[in-house]
């Protein structure tokens, strides 16, 4: 299975396959600061192009991390190869040490500037075509959501400046069979955000919400109960303004959504009207807050959410923990934080969910 997704003047190809298979003019190698080659695609990559590459690559040791270095390409068809990078003496002896901010931060040097190195290459040299690795998600043991996400950014933030015409693969490669198709989903997933949000809004890397959202219509079709919406919402009423930016986000991407606004069903009518709003829509949107994690209800929701295996996304509207109940079901999802930064978070808000939704839409057709 391959994807293609368009960005600016340039194509991402996204394919399951060994990265050798590529015939684009140069590849790209994870490798430690000495360049060692001694294992995964490194390992692999050094093993097909023979001593050239590893007496090459001897003289241009130690490197620095994130950096990307030129070799010769030896026995493979490519000009070159480019050696990014992501791990060094340091880091090895750190990586499960620090807490997990310190650890995101790092994470984002090794990938983002590793691949702004290797288009500076790229353009150095003339060159248009370039086949990725999922960088770092080796040795250097970065989760693998988290390699796919960062890829992605950089990749689609390099390609967004430029009007040259690229051509970039990436090669999702499970060697050691360890990994589930759903695993590798984060790749696609990430690029069909990014090519979605270039094509809508051009070159403008952060959305900016209007400041005043007192006359943001929630649109209540819970009223309507046509049932064709793609986003059920779970929240409290008690947090009815607060929420206004949210839907008014929404409603900019014509995405359909049904909440209740007014309480408008109760008893069996209102379970079974829920049960069924639920089970058609294709992402749930849960407001977390002191008044939602308080609400039975809103329990409910998400354990059936949960159960019909719909993509839930957490949006934090206060700091307040999760009920247990509700942790049970959302503590492994990562949850946005619109409390800390309404503007950042809406931005972010904006593109999961037109990336969830495409993503959605793509695991149903295969």
């Amino acid at each position: 299975m391959e994807r293609l997704y368009n960005i600016k003047n340039s194509d991402v190809k996204i394919l399951f396959g060994n990265i050798l298979q590529s015939k684009t003019e140069v590849i790209v190698s994870s490798d430690d600061c000495y360049l060692s080659m001694g294992g995964g695609i490194s390992k692999c990559i050094s093993q097909a192009a023979g001593d050239a590459v590893r007496q090459d690559a001897q003289k241009k040791v130690p490197a620095q991390l994130g950096n990307a270095i030129v070799t010769t390409a030896g026995n493979l068809p490519q000009k070159f190869i480019f050696h990014a990078i992501t791990i060094d003496k340091q880091y090895a002896i750190e990586r499960f040490s620090k807490n997990s901010e310190q650890n995101h931060e790092i994470h984002q040097f090794i990938i983002k500037q590793s691949i702004k190195n290797c288009f500076k290459l790229l353009a150095a040299h003339d060159l248009h075509s370039i086949a990725f690795p999922a960088i770092g998600a080796g040795a250097a043991k970065i989760p693998y959501e988290k390699v796919a996400q960062l890829m992605a950014e950089a990749i689609s933030e390099m390609l967004s400046m430029t009007n040259k015409c690229y051509h970039v693969e990436i090669y999702l490669y499970d060697r050691y069979q360890r990994m589930e198709p759903w695993d590798f989903l984060p790749f696609f997933e990430s690029f069909a955000s990014a090519s979605h949000v270039l094509q809508h809004e051009g070159n403008n890397k952060y959305f900016t919400p209007q400041q005043d959202f007192s006359n943001i219509n929630i649109k209540d079709n819970a009223k309507v109960n046509a049932m064709d919406h793609q986003v059920f919402v779970s929240y409290s009423r008690k947090d009815a303004e607060i929420i206004k930016p949210i839907c008014g986000i929404l409603n900019e991407l014509s995405v359909k959504y049904w909440i209740d606004i007014d309480g408008i069903y109760s008893g069996e009518n209102y379970k079974d009207v829920i049960c069924k709003a639920i089970k058609s829509a294709q992402l749930v949107i849960f407001l977390s807050s002191a008044n939602s994690n308080a609400s039975h209800n809103v329990a409910k929701e998400i354990s059936l959410a949960d159960e019909y295996r719909k993509t839930i996304i957490p949006i934090r509207l206060d700091h307040s923990p999760y009920a247990p109940h509700i942790d049970y079901d959302l503590n492994s999802i990562d949850s946005i934080d619109y409390y800390k930064d309404e503007e950042a978070a809406l931005d972010k808000i904006k593109k999961t969910i037109q990336g969830k939704l495409v993503m959605v839409q793509l695991v149903t057709t295969l």
